[in-house]
């Protein structure tokens, strides 16, 4: 074999070594790509997988290498006034309650007027009849004595005791004859006391000289 067969045979076989590496090299990228698809998909797999771990929540994770917003707590500082020399003392007044956040100032409440006290009732004159219900004078003074109670309300009053029912007032009030009729002025005192039957208009007479004012009814 002579020197160029030689050489063209030398450079067939590099040529094919070339090639060789070329293969192995290509060969070797797929598998290292193949590899690293492999082994992120069994990590995302794993972390899927992970109890209490939800598939949305990766699209939730911020992107690596950007930062989140911060959020500031710190409450804003209310604003300082300066204060100099020539400052009006009015326009400090009304600045101070902006600042606070203060609404108006609320007015104070008006006095409320004389409160009006309740009179005591006024006592009156009193006209006090002790009998029975089965007396028979005692049964003529009934109406009598109702109507007075009634047409003179307001200016005597006319009170009933039957001392048969109630013998202790008999005795309180030193009844013997039945029946009585006792006059009391506004104070309680007793003006006069009569015994027996007795009129309407003998029972007005009485108040007029006792001075009370009956009127000509």
């Amino acid at each position: 074999m002579n020197k160029a067969d030689q050489r063209s045979e030398k450079m067939v076989q590099n040529k094919s070594s070339a090639k060789g590496k070329k293969v192995f090299l290509r060969l070797g990228v797929v598998a290292l790509v193949a590899l690293g698809v492999v082994g992120a998909v069994y990590l995302r797999q794993g972390t899927l997988s992970q109890p209490g771990v939800a598939s949305e929540g990766l699209a939730d994770q911020p992107a690596a290498g950007v930062a989140e917003p911060e959020v500031s707590l710190a409450q804003p500082e209310p604003p300082v006034v300066e204060l100099s020399a020539g400052t009006d003392a009015e326009a400090v007044e009304e600045l101070v309650p902006e600042i606070a956040g203060a609404g108006p100032e609320e007015e104070d409440p008006q006095p409320e007027g004389p409160v009006a006290v309740p009179e005591p009732p006024k006592t009156l004159p009193k006209l006090l009849d002790l009998g029975a219900d089965k007396c028979i004078p005692c049964k003529q003074m009934a109406p009598i004595l109702e109507e007075l109670r009634v047409q003179y309300a307001g200016v005597f009053e006319v009170v009933f005791i039957d001392v048969w029912k109630n013998p202790a007032e008999a005795d309180r009030y030193k009844i013997r004859i039945i029946p009585t009729q006792i006059f009391y002025d506004a104070d309680g005192k007793e003006l006069f006391r009569h015994t027996g039957f007795y009129s309407k208009e003998q029972i007005l007479a009485k108040w007029r000289q006792l001075g009370v004012d009956v009127g000509g009814r």
